[in-house]
């Protein structure tokens, strides 16, 4: 979830992802998400509660300021920052200070997500990313995005084919 910047917006994410009696998400019975199956009450509540994986993103200095009272809140599981929106927040965006600037408040994460217990998750843009932000504790890695994949991919394809004589 994004733009979660308190405390206060992160219970509304909590209460509005998960079933009571951990959040108030309304139940309308049998559905897709009961899997057309009829149980217990409490007992199904509890089930599919424990499916949910909760990670909400830190894209503010104002996120970064509450950062231990956001993550206190029950119900999150993992959490993450938008490099580019948080760049862009703290006026380092295209500057030759971003990458340095987002390094240091990923580390901030990665450090306060260890004292609550709560999962990492980071956007990479290369396998070399990926792999410095698992060595320094995150979990779940979000390499790219399908569009630059598929743009490097048809920029490959289109340099060797240019490339043919």
């Amino acid at each position: 979830m994004p733009q979660v910047d308190t405390p206060e917006i992160a219970q509304e994410v909590v209460n509005a992802s998960l079933y009571a009696p951990d959040g108030l998400r309304g139940m309308a019975g049998i559905g897709n998400h009961t899997d057309y199956e009829t149980g217990p009450m409490g007992e199904t509540q509890r089930f599919l509660n424990a499916q949910i994986h909760l990670a909400i993103m830190f894209e503010s200095q104002q996120a970064f300021d509450n950062i231990d009272a956001i993550m206190s809140v029950p119900g999150i599981h993992a959490v993450t920052l938008g490099p580019s929106d948080l760049a862009q927040e703290l006026g380092v965006f295209g500057t030759p200070d971003q990458g340095k600037v987002i390094d240091d408040y990923r580390t901030r994460l990665i450090e306060a997500a260890a004292r609550h217990g709560k999962d990492v998750s980071m956007l990479v843009g290369s396998i070399e990313q990926g792999e410095q932000w698992i060595r320094a504790g995150a979990k779940i890695i979000c390499y790219s995005s399908e569009v630059e994949i598929l743009r490097r991919g048809i920029m490959e394809a289109a340099k060797r084919l240019h490339a043919v004589k």
